[in-house]
């Protein structure tokens, strides 16, 4: 024994040296460069106790590795979005083979001049405009004119339609693709996006064809009319046009936005040979099978639709970027995105050198999935490969799981990690949620737009990323000293787990992006596990950035169209989605707390308050951010005064709708102190302010009364309305408390289910009047209320009326910019007789004034609105997605 006592030095187990790391010594007389566990949670291994950082742990690369990681992730993220990778604009003197966005965006600037809701002067001249247009092509066009129907639970809406049809001739048929957009547009909207954007895809795409070699199979080129109303120029052609029977392909385009990748979002049942045609024609084509899965359970509809339920195959394309626009007055052509134009025309090419040349007599083929890839293109697979990809990942995860056991993983660490991302994804939810519940008192628009909450919302979509990032990056700081990156991975993707076998259950089309995504996520985790203390090692740092790009390139376009599509209505939904999606690239993210845990959570909240601060910014009253304001002016014939309607927004004083209120009482005065509900003459639901209005001095509608004969205890009545102002919509209803009178038929068109109805109305202007069939019980008198929604009321109540200053705009969810002038049929005031000529009968250029009401002078500044604003009653739909 030493005269002296050596001190206890620490053992191998102390120093956090295994047994392994004494052979790989023994072996190669090289320790790990770690300087510790291999197994340690803090390098990647599956379990064990956290190592000491040596030196080679503070070298350079180390520390830079976390910037560079979320310089890498970012770029990944704008490479991954719907927005990126459009085409450029072909310029207007490219070879005439060519579509180009400018010769296409002179034609929408031709037809956007003005609303052209249907019956209006600007709906007819833009029915001729295209007549000449498709002569001018060589076609021979004609104009299919008839009355539609739709109807619903209590109402019948009906419209004289007249779609403008026209034929190309193939060298060998094996039937007819048909391209189809439809030309009206809503009461307010010059309607530039939609849909003189699809008008001008289908001219461009059929000239640059007819310049080239012709086509094999026949092209009919169909431009709808009333769909703004229900769908109603489709349905006719559906039910009534001959060539409906050689049609085996519908293309169609839309317009829910003016910006944006051109999407195909929807096809028929049995897609894959259309959807693979697509593919094989372009690689630049753009599409999503998500649209396929939800679309059905939105309150939307395109023609396209009519087209589906009649059993046609097809594509239905349509962007739905700045979605603000979407059927306002600000849908102009300087709006529309001369990119997304030339990404329509990609697609309408396309469609017809494929399909156009394809043999069409059988276009039905096991339904795809589809998906667009950066840099790949349109990714195509029969969907019966999603149940057994579930199958695969299950498998997967449960091969994950033993393997990470085996090297020392805990499952309650894996438990932990799966309640740490309900935990995340709750917090995320909350974020989205909390944000634009905040938001909305600085946005007098909020809910006042009909496809999006608030103007700039890309602003607060960015502060919702960056809340996600700092929830991620917060709880993995908390927890990584704890657990192991194996552990962490595999317990946070169950729930996507589960959530993509759930989707290849009940929405196979909608499964993909998921399911790929969750399949990169087990396989980082296993090779983490296979890694053990190599996972942060170079090599396991570019493993883990490899594999995160399926989280990226599935789930970025996944979360904006699940904004676009929904808009910050979502926003709770897009918050849980965008750490969802986080979460699935758990291992490359980890990587960001280098050098240390805590510079990313900070670096994203302040980018979180940075992208709140622009959108709060961007939230004053603008022309380019006009706040909505609501007037309507409604005079029921013989009374002594009529109204003035408006909204309790509008009317109110102070706060950001102030303008508007100033405005309203400079228009109509302040007397909106009582509420009255004008449901009977076809205005929105409810009680609205109002204030008494100077009468009207106006024609009033010529009734006659064509046939009146009574069969047992039935009366029948056919009744003849000819509107002399030019009304657009004539609406139709029983006085309340009124049951005998039912409207059987309009224009010989009847209706299914007459004693079901509350309303009836007629949009459109027919050959000669609306004919309506009448039933009651034998001796009751007619008791209808017919109301004329004339939609240019500057043409009746002076050019001043509804001017607005720049930072106001007509409130086109409010029915906002009309004038409704209304009748109450009594037995002495429809006469038997015939109606005057029509040659007697005034010209809008000569119908008298308001002689007893004031003309109002514009304000300052004011600059004129016309048109007006959809009727919100009935579930009407353009565009998109």
């Amino acid at each position: 024994m030493s005269d002296y006592d050596l001190p206890d030095l620490p053992s191998d187990k102390d120093l956090g040296i295994t047994e392994e790391d004494l052979r790989s010594l023994e072996e190669t007389g090289e320790a790990p460069r770690d300087g510790g566990s291999r197994e340690s949670p803090a390098d990647g291994g599956a379990g064990g106790s956290p190592p000491t950082r040596s030196h080679a742990d503070e070298h350079e690369p180390r520390r830079w590795r976390g910037p560079l990681t979320l310089a890498l992730l970012l770029a990944l993220s704008w490479t991954a979005s719907i927005r990126s990778g459009l085409p450029e604009p072909v310029p207007a003197d490219a070879p005439d083979t060519a579509f180009s966005a400018a010769r296409a965006m002179a034609v929408v600037s031709d037809i956007a001049r003005a609303p052209r809701p249907p019956g209006s002067p600007e709906h007819a001249r833009v029915r001729e405009n295209l007549v000449s247009r498709l002569t001018a092509l060589g076609l021979e066009p004609s104009v299919q004119t008839t009355t539609a129907a739709l109807e619903g639970d209590g109402f019948a809406r009906t419209a004289t339609v007249r779609n403008v049809v026209a034929r190309v001739p193939g060298t060998d048929p094996t039937g007819a693709l048909l391209l189809t957009a439809h030309y009206d547009g809503t009461e307010l909207s010059p309607a530039a996006a939609d849909n003189a954007s699809g008008v001008a895809t289908v001219l461009e795409a059929v000239r640059a064809i007819q310049a080239g070699d012709p086509l094999r199979n026949d092209v009919i080129v169909l431009f709808t009319d009333a769909e703004e109303v229900g769908l109603l120029g489709a349905e006719a052609f559906v039910r009534d046009h001959p060539w409906l029977e050689d049609v085996e392909v519908v293309v169609s385009f839309e317009m829910r936005g003016s910006a944006g990748p051109s999407i195909l979002f929807e096809t028929g049942s049995e897609n894959g040979t259309v959807v693979r045609a697509l593919r094989d024609a372009t690689p630049d084509a753009f599409g999503t099978s998500l649209g396929e899965a939800f679309y059905p359970y939105m309150p939307n509809a395109t023609d396209f639709t009519v087209f589906e339920r009649a059993g046609k195959q097809g594509l239905n394309f349509a962007a739905v970027d700045n979605a603000s626009v979407y059927h306002t007055p600000r849908d102009l052509p300087s709006e529309l995105s001369n990119r997304t134009l030339q990404h329509h025309g990609l697609h309408a090419m396309a469609a017809l050198r494929g399909l156009g040349n394809d043999d069409l007599s059988d276009v039905r083929g096991p339904d795809a999935v589809y998906f667009s890839v950066p840099g790949i293109g349109l990714v195509t697979y029969g969907s019966r490969w999603v149940i057994p990809l579930s199958g695969l990942l299950v498998l997967g995860a449960l091969g994950a799981f033993v393997l990470a056991l085996r090297r020392g993983a805990r499952t309650t660490a894996v438990l932990a990690g799966f309640g740490l991302s309900i935990v995340a994804l709750s917090l995320g939810y909350g974020a989205g949620l909390v944000l634009v519940d905040w938001a909305r008192g600085a946005h007098a628009e909020a809910g006042r737009l009909p496809a999006a909450l608030f103007y700039g919302e890309g602003w607060y979509v960015l502060a919702i990323a960056a809340a996600a990032l700092v929830v991620v990056s917060t709880l993995l700081s908390v927890v990584r000293s704890r657990m192991s990156l194996p552990e962490l991975t595999l317990g946070v993707v169950i729930l996507p787990l589960a959530a993509a076998i759930g989707l290849s259950i009940v929405f196979p089309e909608a499964a993909a992006p998921l399911q790929w995504a969750t399949l990169s996520t087990l396989l980082s985790a296993a090779l983490l596990v296979l890694l053990g203390s190599r996972g942060s090692s170079h090599t396991g740092w570019l493993a883990a950035l490899l594999l995160a790009v399926p989280a990226f390139v599935f789930l970025v376009p996944a979360a904006e169209l699940l904004w676009l599509a929904g808009t910050l209505r979502l926003a709770g939904a897009l918050g849980a989605f965008i750490v969802l999606s986080l979460l699935l690239a758990l291992p490359a993210i980890d990587h960001l707390r280098e050098p240390n845990g805590w510079w990313v959570p900070a670096l994203a909240l302040l980018a979180a308050v940075g992208a709140v601060g622009m959108a709060r910014l961007g939230s004053d009253v603008s022309p380019l951010t006009p706040v909505p304001s609501t007037l309507v002016y409604q005079y029921e014939h013989g009374s002594e005064n009529g109204f003035w309607i408006t909204d309790s927004a509008t009317v109110e004083a102070g706060g950001p709708t102030s303008q508007a209120s100033e405005w309203l009482a400079a228009r109509a005065g302040t007397g909106f102190t009582q509420r009255m509900d004008f449901t009977e003459v076809g205005y929105r639901p409810g009680r609205a302010p109002v204030a008494e209005a100077p009468a009207a001095s106006v024609l009033e509608p010529v009734l006659t009364i064509r046939n009146d004969t009574t069969e047992g205890i039935v009366r029948r009545v056919t009744l003849d309305i000819r509107s002399r102002i030019g009304a657009e919509r004539l609406y139709f209803a029983r006085s309340v408390g009124a049951e005998s009178t039912r409207i059987t038929s309009v224009n010989g068109r009847a209706l299914a289910n007459p004693y079901d109805l509350t309303w009836v109305d007629h949009w459109g202007v027919p050959d000669s009047v609306v004919v309506l069939g009448l039933e009651m019980p034998a001796g009751s008198e007619i008791d209808l209320v017919v109301s004329e929604h004339h939609l240019r009321p500057a043409e009746i109540l002076g050019p001043g009326t509804f001017q607005r200053p720049p930072g106001l705009e007509a409130n086109v969810l409010r029915m906002s910019d009309r004038a409704i002038l209304t009748t109450r049929l009594q037995p002495e005031t429809v006469p038997s007789e015939a109606p005057p000529p029509a040659d007697t009968l005034p010209s809008l250029d000569t119908l008298p004034a308001l002689d007893t009401l004031p003309t109002l002078d514009p304000l300052p500044g004011d600059t004129a609105t016309t048109g007006a604003s959809p009727a919100a009653e009935t579930r009407t739909r353009d565009g998109g997605a």
